[in-house]
């Protein structure tokens, strides 16, 4: 499990262990410089160009800057040529950055200003640019000088060919709370982080302006920070790794039947829709159901028992009042794709929330457009899911999309799981996830070929198969976000990103699923571990 820390939490682990560990911040300081120089190191041993051009380190005045100057000592001490230049005023620098200097001028090194023409002080031919001007203290956008250097350190990069950027820490201008831009940015290549990574270094348009993000383990002591009480860590996130995900699917048993694995009941697809209802029927199937029963309109029946033939139709959308009899044999209910948000919708609709949590139910697309069309949105429970992309997520709260993204997905997606006491699955590039219980999830899988229609039609169709093998909300959810955003990152390995379709999502499920399998120790079944 990675733990994700915004900007508070990063200045407050700092600050923890410093006063409950004794050990002195110079020290802290140095292994920062010494992880950095060897990224530096191992970015040498692939491009040879990095000794032989050398490397410019642009430092600002704080700490971030510091660790930058300790890293051009290391490095300047392990033969590298390395020239470092410093932004800002030394007279209002802090104390740490003043002692690095005087180590520094100690072994040789040489300062220079980074002042007056910018394009002479930080000047293009170097193999490697070190951004260390501001850390993840940065409160403000970047304007004048420090907005001019920021852009020229680009540009030293940019005409330069085959130069490459290293971020120390963060960025410079990235927030690291919500990966916004503070006025302008320095655009890495990669990004040496301290302790656990930053929110806003995965989080669009943060992710791009990080690269490559490699966490540095330097001696903050986040197993006691994560014990003591401290309301800097609310805002807190963890992002799944695979073995994490594998562990929240549901157990097989090796004598277990189609009864055994459950049963999931799917509504979706009205009149011409067939396509979103052979996607959920499928990926249901696909994440592990023993059987799915498909109810959508007697238009696509054929199409249905064509390309998803393992599905069985079990009702009709046009056939209101025999939907209830389905419920006492299923183990899950998907509701929404494809549905629209006519009677015969609004009828299964209130099916579904009447059944209040007894099974699980996810709510996807048109369920969750008739949900927002309500007056006031129902209590669902923890045993419901709502999967909104922003603009259904922007309508379940009746306000707008422009105000869900300056809010913040996460914020929004916090305020609906409040409402409804539901999972919510805020899909977008990348999806945040709301768990009852508190928990919130940053999916780190998939990519920008999942942005294709359908894909959200076979994530409910996943969510509600793992569901119906076992798995609690709490669980299955971000599980099926995971290998969802997995499969996906398959599909684009096996056929390139501008290609894919859904459907080549779905196909590469069960891979992802295997993938997830085989990380178990003994590569058996999940409940011979159990």
């Amino acid at each position: 499990m990675i733990t994700l820390l915004d900007a508070a939490g990063a200045r407050s682990l700092d600050r923890y262990t410093s006063e409950h560990t004794g050990i002195p911040s110079l020290c802290l300081m140095e292994r920062a410089a010494l992880a950095a120089a060897d990224e530096i190191c191992r970015m040498a041993g692939k491009d040879p160009l990095i000794r032989r051009n050398g490397i410019f380190v642009l430092a600002g005045t704080g700490n971030n800057g510091a660790d930058g100057i300790a890293a051009a000592r290391i490095l300047k001490q392990r033969g590298f040529r390395c020239h470092a230049a410093a932004l800002g005023d030394p007279a209002h620098a802090s104390v740490q950055w003043q002692m690095q200097v005087k180590i520094f001028a100690a072994v040789g090194g040489v300062l220079t200003p980074a002042e007056g023409d910018l394009n002479a002080a930080i000047p293009s031919g170097f193999a490697l640019y070190v951004d260390a001007l501001f850390g993840t203290g940065l409160s403000r956008p970047l304007t004048g000088a420090a907005a001019r250097a920021a852009e020229r350190l680009n540009a030293a990069a940019a005409e330069t060919e085959g130069a490459k950027i290293l971020a120390v820490d963060i960025a410079s201008g990235i927030s690291a709370s919500d990966g916004s831009v503070q006025g302008t940015a320095v655009r890495a290549d990669v990004t040496v982080t301290f302790g656990p990574p930053k929110i806003g270094q995965f989080l669009y348009p943060g992710a791009l302006y990080s690269g490559r993000v490699v966490p540095a383990e330097i001696g903050l002591d986040l197993d006691g920070w994560m014990r003591a009480p401290d309301s800097e860590k609310e805002d807190g996130a963890r992002a799944l790794e695979l073995r994490d995900a594998a562990a929240m699917l549901p157990r097989r048993r090796p004598d277990g039947n189609k009864g055994t694995f459950g049963t999931v009941l799917v509504i979706a697809g009205a009149a011409g829709m067939a396509g979103a209802a052979c996607l959920a029927s499928a990926a249901a199937l696909r994440g592990g159901a023993g059987l799915v029963k498909t109810v959508t309109s007697e238009k696509n029946r054929l199409v249905l028992q064509t390309l998803v033939p393992e599905a069985v139709m079990a009702g009709t959308l046009e056939e209101r009042a025999g939907l209830e009899r389905l419920i006492p044999a299923v183990k899950a209910v998907v509701i929404g794709p494809g549905l629209s948000r006519n009677a015969d919708a609004r009828a299964a609709l209130g099916l579904a929330v009447s059944l209040h949590g007894e099974i699980p139910v996810v709510f996807d697309a048109d369920a969750l457009n008739l949900l927002a069309g309500e007056p006031e949105l129902p209590v669902l429970g923890p045993q419901c899911v709502l999967t909104p992309h922003p603009g259904e997520l922007a309508r379940l709260l009746h306000t707008d999309t422009a105000e869900v993204k300056r809010r913040g997905i996460r914020a929004c997606a916090r305020e609906l799981a409040a409402q409804t006491g539901a999972a919510v699955a805020a899909k977008d590039a990348r999806t945040w996830t709301i768990v009852p219980g508190g928990a919130e999830y940053l999916n780190l899988t998939g990519n920008d070929g999942c942005g294709t229609g359908g894909s959200g039609d076979v994530l409910a169709g996943l969510t509600g198969g793992i569901l119906a093998g076992g798995s609690a909300p709490q669980q299955a959810v971000p599980a099926a976000v995971w290998f969802h955003g997995l499969a996906g990152d398959l599909a684009a390995r096996d056929r390139g990103k501008r290609g894919m379709t859904s459907r080549d999502i779905c196909d590469h499920i069960p891979e992802a699923l295997r993938t997830g399998d085989e990380c178990r120790p003994d590569g058996r079944e999940m409940d011979d571990e159990f």
